[in-house]
């Protein structure tokens, strides 16, 4: 299988703003590749109009900068997939997120699952614990099942990360965790409840 590697550098120049004038970019690119080579610009899809106002003048400029620079062009992933021979490369664990002081500390998901942040200990216990309840093959639990797929997404941990420390969206989420389990009415509910309200109380200190 063939995977095609985004470019943290410039994709977070151009995410962050530090790209400027796009004249600035095609020359810094030209030299950074040298002869020939490509740049896998990848964002989150709110990075433009969300993150960053007024974002429409910046990419009409930047795409018509192209008709300047012939040596540059825009084509599609299976282009570069043909194009360029591929190699085998051992691919550490990561996010757009991870940098390289991550991987020295072995912090692979530094926003999500940082083995160093105590409250993200607390959160994935939490999420571990209603896990235990809804692999036991009990019709009634369905509806729990439902309400965990709404309750089990990434901001919560993201909160409360090297980058925020902003709880109380995660305090939400235990609450939500709390009702899924009164939901499912059965023994192992009972006591997997009273650990989780433990848990939130920890959450809290």
């Amino acid at each position: 299988m063939k995977f095609l590697l985004r470019s943290r550098l410039w994709s977070d120049n151009f995410a962050f703003r530090k790209v400027g004038d796009p004249e600035n970019f095609f020359r810094d690119v030209g030299h950074w590749l040298g002869a020939e080579g490509y740049v896998f610009l990848a964002m989150d899809g709110e990075t433009f109009g969300e993150h960053w106002a007024g974002y429409a003048d910046f990419l009409k400029n930047f795409l018509e900068s192209f008709r300047r620079h012939p040596d540059f062009r825009l084509v599609f992933p299976s282009f570069l997939a043909e194009r360029f021979p591929a190699g085998e490369r051992q691919i550490r664990p990561g996010t757009w997120s991870t940098n390289a002081e991550h991987y020295q500390k072995g912090i692979f998901f530094p926003l999500w699952n940082d083995p160093h942040n105590h409250k993200h200990e607390i959160y994935w216990k939490a999420i571990d614990l209603v896990r235990q309840l809804l692999r036991l093959k009990e019709d009634n639990l369905q509806k729990a099942k439902d309400s965990f797929d709404e309750a089990f997404y990434s901001c919560a941990p993201w909160w409360v990360s090297e980058w925020h420390d902003c709880p109380g969206f995660a305090e939400k989420v235990f609450s939500l965790l709390l009702d899924i389990i009164l939901s499912a009415k059965n023994g192992l509910g009972e006591e997997i409840y009273e650990k989780m309200k433990m848990l939130k109380d920890e959450f809290r200190e």
